[in-house]
């Protein structure tokens, strides 16, 4: 291990704090003689709240800890503005990655040379102490650490929402800028045994911060610190090997973690997709129901960039999916950051997004499993959610077909020259055109989707009748690896097809007789829609239909019906 005698532990700070470098008592630093503030000063600082400066476009914020200062029992730091792009040439910082903890902010650190205060969390106040010690001994490091730093905490204003907005949007490039990052994991060594523990591995917005580091190092709290790539694989060899620790209840999610971190940060010519990485790490935690999907964006290669908004800073809707399907690079998930929205306002404008994106049933599979079981159950039971939205706040009931296998159960073949001339067909993939619009008004969030109804689920079986049928799914359905009894450990269920035909397939946990199975036009799987009266339906989820999981519906050119879900 690596000592850079970086400690966040309360017993290796004096409990008056007074200044490490002894050259600060004898009135004297490298930059020049030190001004200690006098108690009066220093109490007119801690009257007088810190006023941020606005950003200018592409700018940021950079913490250093002002070595012409001093204060008893407080730290002094400057803020600087800086323009990102000369940031790394220019003056090269480190970005900080770490749990913000309950927001208590309980302590304050000077700033502008002692004229004015900021309120920090107690957690962060001993990583800044930290920080401040590893800039006076950064000689002694085989890191070299850099005396600006940049803090999500301090470096954004968090009380500007706009400002909030436009520094969430750069994260990434923030961190992909960083010459390092440093991890504070908030335990007592780095032993595997201890990592574990750590509240960061379920952090969500270290996903993002990981993948964009450049070089990372991870601190824990008695001052021992240890390259990122080194710490995953001492922490992966120790998982196989060794029984997780059984006193901490989240031990299984950060093994998990350790691993899809470890996968990402070794691809990282490859960005995943928005919807990847919500379902691989729908386990992660946030304070903001919002972040679930904010701390994603930075890093997720189907965004679009953020979309312009007016000059009351409203984002529009679109009411219908565009005329024709476009090419995967113009038609990304246009979503901008925007903490203006509410949680409801943010999933559904999110939904739409996904919607008029090139691959809009894939939100669709997500919004079957990600969902309140108890209000599709109980109608009585008012949703602020439409069912086609999904909850990215709930654990998925059930994992969807999304990634799992590849089927196109709306395609079609070539139907001759008599086809219904509203089907777009592919010989080699999905329909070029899915027909899907979406209807607003004051109260409530539709869309109507186009396809064929396949028939009705008849029966909910508790096992297959005969299992040997289970074999006669195709091997070459398990495209993605993942054992094909893992998604069938779902509900069996009997359809009876519209030609009054018995079809054995599985479905989500809750389905029921009477629920309708459809295929839509241009999707990879059937779906479980429930009658919902007036000829509006609920979003169950998405199944497996035997003999209808590649365009079989559609062989022969069926007319399209219109189903509305609310």
């Amino acid at each position: 291990m690596n000592r850079v005698n970086i400690s966040t532990s309360n017993s290796a700070i004096p409990p008056d704090a007074r200044p490490i470098n002894d050259t600060l008592l004898t009135g004297d630093s490298l930059l020049g003689p030190v001004r200690r503030l006098t108690p009066a000063e220093t109490w007119v600082a801690l009257q007088t709240p810190y006023q941020y400066q606005s950003l200018e476009p592409g700018c940021v914020r950079l913490v250093s800890f002002d070595e012409g200062t001093t204060a008893d029992d407080y730290l002094v730091i400057n803020i600087q503005n800086v323009l990102l792009c000369n940031a790394t040439e220019l003056n090269s910082y480190g970005a900080v990655s770490y749990v913000w903890g309950e927001p208590d902010f309980t302590e304050s650190v000077l700033c502008e040379g002692g004229k004015s205060h900021l309120k920090v969390t107690k957690r962060l106040l001993n990583i800044l102490r930290a920080l401040n010690s590893s800039t006076r001994s950064s000689g002694e490091a085989d890191f070299e650490i850099f005396p600006k730093f940049w803090i999500d905490a301090i470096s954004i204003n968090q009380n500007d929402v706009q400002e909030r907005n436009h520094q969430v949007h750069q994260m990434a490039q923030i961190y992909r800028r960083a010459s390092l990052v440093h991890i504070f994991l908030g335990t007592l060594s780095l032993h595997p045994h201890e990592c574990l523990k750590s509240e960061w591995f379920h952090r969500r917005w270290v996903v993002q911060e990981v993948m964009s580091a450049r070089v990372a190092i991870a601190h824990c709290d008695n001052g021992t610190s240890l390259s990122w790539d080194k710490l995953i694989r001492q922490t992966k060899a120790y998982l196989p090997k060794t029984p997780l620790p059984v006193d901490f209840k989240g031990t299984e999610s950060a093994a998990r973690m350790v691993h899809e971190l470890s996968y990402l940060h070794d691809c990282d010519m490859i960005r995943p997709g928005i919807l990847f990485l919500l379902l691989n790490f729908q386990h992660t935690q946030c304070k903001d129901p919002r972040d679930r999907l904010f701390a994603f964006f930075g890093v997720a290669d189907d965004l679009a960039p953020p979309a312009q908004t007016n000059s009351s800073g409203e984002v529009g809707f679109c009411d219908e999916v565009s005329e024709e399907r476009q090419e995967t690079t113009s038609a990304k998930i246009d979503c901008s950051i925007d903490y203006n929205l509410t949680t409801t306002e943010l999933y559904t404008y999110f939904a739409e997004a996904v919607l008029r994106s090139s691959y809009p049933f894939d939100l669709l599979h997500c919004a079957g499993a990600f969902r309140d079981r108890k209000l599709i159950n109980d109608l009585a039971v008012p949703s602020s959610l439409p069912t086609w939205v999904p909850d990215w706040r709930l654990p998925p009931l059930y994992s969807p077909l999304l990634n799992t296998i590849q089927f196109w159960s709306g395609k079609c073949t070539f139907p001759g020259s008599d086809a219904n001339p509203r089907l777009r067909y592919s010989k080699s993939g999905p329909f070029s055109k899915p027909d899907i619009q979406l209807h607003h008004n004051e109260t409530q969030s539709r869309i109507t989707v186009a396809g064929v109804r396949i028939g009705t689920v008849s029966a909910v079986l508790d096992s297959p009748p005969d299992p040997r049928w289970w074999h006669k799914v195709p091997y070459e359905y398990e495209k993605s690896g993942r054992k094909l009894d893992k998604f069938l450990g779902r509900v069996r269920v009997s359809v009876t097809t519209v030609s009054d035909q018995s079809r054995l397939g599985c479905a989500p946990p809750d389905v029921r007789t009477g629920d309708v199975v459809v295929c839509f036009a241009g999707g990879k799987t059937p779906f479980i829609l429930r009658p919902f009266g007036q000829g509006i339906f609920q979003l169950i989820g998405d199944c497996f239909v035997w003999n209808f999981m590649d365009g079989e519906a559609f062989q022969y050119a069926p007319p399209l019906e219109r189903f509305i879900i609310a």
